[in-house]
């Protein structure tokens, strides 16, 4: 059924192209960056909580760990758990942050979220409120002073949302202001305690936490709260800790406590009933750091919990684990590399896909895995036998021979001389009789007009190189030229339109070390271009890759001061600035000289940071809601949760409005209409056949759509239309309005 609906979609988007009724969609924006991961990045701090209405989880915001980048990275990007996978939902919301927390009021069917720590080292109080589609900044005076880390949690007895932190006390939302009560007994100042309510003793329940004092005492008491403060008796046995995730299970009736740290980070589960704390008993246990977040899933009837997990490598990886009351399971997500950095995108030896390799992990902890990307879908090719574990390396792809050529780089060591060919299935190591120095933090292109790979400068930590070497497959040789300054951390790539290959930037031994220069080889000598009045700031590590489509070289990002994220094409004499990142974390950061690279197959250009894929394009995904739908009490609303870009397996579609367990099916058409349909319910479209079909699970229904990769429907547009059983409304059935899709990147 799902092949069948996929050869559908090809003819439909033909015919709605061919039209072209639905919207004008040809024309071109300003190029930019997006996102392309279908998975949240590896983060720790983040919030999580119910959806008003659909349950389902939100995630939102979270930190990446500082002690694998240059400077810690605040995530603000929000991702909604479907009960089997996560799906990106694009919304306009609170700035980026970590250790704010929120909490879902069940009678007001909202989402509180207060404060926490953002970028720039500052605490925030500010308070927002998420309806199931918009967030809403409530203007608040006489609140909360900032505070990150505090506890939060709904009281459902007394219909109020109380905040406790360590800068705070205990603090009460009512949905219209913040008050204070006068508490005569109250826990110690803390932060990074847990909160939740506990309906078998109708009280909120908060553990653990870390004293706001130069002790830092790490505590292990549990308090209740009901407009009173009173602590339980303790359980010796169970490890005091912070950071921890918590949650209320309903169909376990206990609350659960996993993780945390204590002098070390926790991976123990543990229970409260009436009872008291018992701890948990399970096969499997997640591998979490410390900074995970924990809630109950209404879907699965399951506790999820999302974090991140360190592999014996020292990678970090985002992981997903469910507990069903006997085990905790770890979520089967499509792979995805690990984070780094210092690696290398580049395309891959066999054509249509791209490799991605090596850099470093945690610690600076080097890396040897291999993978390969289709698409949109990674796997790990990693052989048996591999180069070195190496990062900073000198890379360049011979389409002519159908290798990736590596040289050098930094080792767990040393720095390495060594030369490896990748032919798609394994790693072969050439012996050439000569080769040149060790080196790393050089640059590297291939030369399709001479066939060779072309390496320049580099570092052996003694001295900065600026020789030029060439690799044809079978040995190394050094022309006998002058050039560029010696220099490190400069980029390189072939230029197909000038059939040259341009080296930009990097860092050389001057007293103004920083350099924006392009220079040129022709295979046989180098020229340096001169330096326009307009030109991107002298930069290192910048990414750096040729766009055969538009005709340019394209550079992105890389480190001035601290990391930068703006993008200039050059055409061969001029530059032109075409984005600008915002700060303070300039996303898409650079990852490198060699992170970025154009994909034939889909016919744009793509970089990996080293956390995501991004896509470089002026003509993204869109969709566009045109009519209006019908209904007995709200109007049916279809939206597209995300972007919708070729090759999105995780794209879904929101169904807003429809009453629960109410069969539905969502149309695919050829044609625009206007049709009246009775019951002030009209068609939007000429229905060619069912797309999906299903069944409601809540007045916000989220459905699973995975969308096509071909290239060859890039920029075609498809119609669809959903309707819903609705026994209240006179034609016992509501339709949607109509949603055009624009198939881009």
């Amino acid at each position: 059924m799902r092949r069948a609906c996929t050869d559908l979609l090809f003819a439909a988007l033909a015919a709605l192209a061919a039209a072209a009724a639905l919207h004008d969609s040809a024309k071109a924006q300003a190029a930019q960056w997006l996102p392309t991961n279908t998975q949240p990045r590896a983060r720790t701090d983040a919030s999580l909580a119910p959806q008003p209405f659909s349950g389902r989880l939100l995630l939102i915001g979270g930190l990446q760990r500082s002690t694998l980048y240059a400077q810690a990275t605040f995530e603000g990007d929000a991702w909604e758990w479907s009960g089997s996978r996560w799906a990106r939902r694009t919304l306009i919301g609170p700035s980026a942050r970590m250790a704010s927390t929120m909490s879902l009021d069940l009678v007001r069917q909202r989402i509180v979220l207060f404060g926490g720590y953002g970028p720039g080292g500052s605490a925030l109080a500010d308070t927002w409120e998420f309806d199931g589609e918009v967030w809403t900044q409530r203007n608040v005076v006489g609140g909360p002073p900032a505070s990150w880390g505090h506890a939060l949690a709904y009281d459902l007895l007394r219909l109020r949302t109380v905040l406790f932190g360590a800068n705070t006390g205990t603090w009460e939302w009512d949905g219209t202001a913040w008050t204070r009560p006068a508490l005569a007994v109250a826990p110690s100042a803390r932060s990074y305690a847990a909160m939740v309510f506990d309906p078998a003793r109708a009280k909120l329940v908060m553990y653990g936490g870390v004293e706001a004092t130069r002790a830092a005492t790490i505590l292990g008491d549990t308090w209740t709260y009901d407009g009173t403060w009173t602590q339980l008796a303790p359980n010796p046995a169970m490890p005091a800790r912070f950071r921890h995730a918590m949650a209320h299970d309903p169909v376990r009736q206990r609350v659960f406590v996993h993780g945390g740290r204590a002098t070390a980070t926790l991976h123990d589960t543990w229970e409260l009933s009436v009872l008291g704390w018992t701890p948990t008993a399970t096969a499997h246990s997640p591998n979490t750091l410390d900074g995970a977040v924990m809630d109950f899933d209404t879907r699965s009837l399951q506790l999820v919990l999302a974090g991140t997990e360190v592999l014996q490598s020292g990678a970090e990886v985002a992981a997903t684990w469910r507990y069903d009351g006997v085990d905790w399971v770890r979520d089967a997500a499509p792979p995805l590399p690990p984070q780094r950095r210092a690696h290398a995108f580049v395309p891959d030896a066999v054509p249509g896909g791209m490799l991605l390799f090596g850099g470093y992990s945690g610690d600076f902890a080097p890396l040897a895995d291999t993978w390969r990307l289709d698409g949109t879908r990674w796997v790990d090719r990693t052989p048996a036998v591999t180069p070195p574990p190496r990062y900073e390396f000198q890379i360049a792809t011979d389409r002519a021979r159908g290798r990736v050529v590596v040289f050098g780089g930094e080792g767990a060591t040393a720095v390495l001389g060594d030369t490896w060919e990748w032919d798609g299935t394994s790693w072969t190591q050439p012996q050439p009789a000569q080769q040149p120095p060790p080196r790393s933090r050089g640059a590297m292109a291939y030369d399709a007009a001479r066939g060779t790979a072309v390496l320049f400068g580099g570092t052996d930590h003694f001295q900065l190189f600026g020789d030029t070497w060439t690799w044809n497959g079978t040995a190394w040789q050094r022309p006998p030229v002058s050039g560029p300054l010696a220099r490190t951390d400069c980029a390189m790539t072939y230029d197909g339109a000038r059939n040259e290959v341009l080296l930009f930037g990097g860092t050389t031994a001057t007293t103004t070390p920083l350099q924006n220069d392009v220079w040129r080889w022709n295979g046989a000598q180098w020229t340096q271009s001169p330096t326009p009045a307009v030109a991107p700031y002298p930069r290192q590590f910048p990414a750096f890759a040729f766009d055969p489509q538009r005709q340019r070289a394209v550079v992105h990002g890389g480190l001035v001061v601290g990391p930068h994220g703006n993008t200039w094409e050059w055409d061969g004499v001029q530059w032109g600035q075409t984005w600008t990142a915002t700060p303070p974390d300039w996303l898409p950061l650079a990852g490198g000289p060699n992170a970025m690279a154009f994909d034939e197959r889909r016919g744009c250009m793509l970089l990996h940071d080293g956390d995501e894929l991004w896509t470089y394009t002026n003509q993204p995904g869109r969709d566009f809601p045109y009519g209006t739908g019908c209904g007995a009490f709200t109007p049916l609303e279809l939206r597209a949760a995300s972007r919708p870009f070729l090759g999105n397996d995780n794209f879904h579609l929101l169904l807003v409005g429809a009453a629960g367990q109410q069969p539905f099916a969502v149309f695919l058409g050829f044609l625009p209409a206007n049709t009246p349909l009775g019951g002030g319910c009209t068609a939007w479209l000429v229905p060619a056949q069912v797309w999906l079909a299903g069944v409601t699970d809540s007045f916000a229904s989220l459905v699973h759509s995975p969308l096509p990769g071909d290239a060859a429907l890039f920029g075609l547009t498809g119609g669809l239309q959903a309707a819903v059983l609705d026994p209240a409304s006179s034609p016992g059935f509501a339709v949607s309005n109509g949603l055009a899709l624009v198939l881009g990147f």
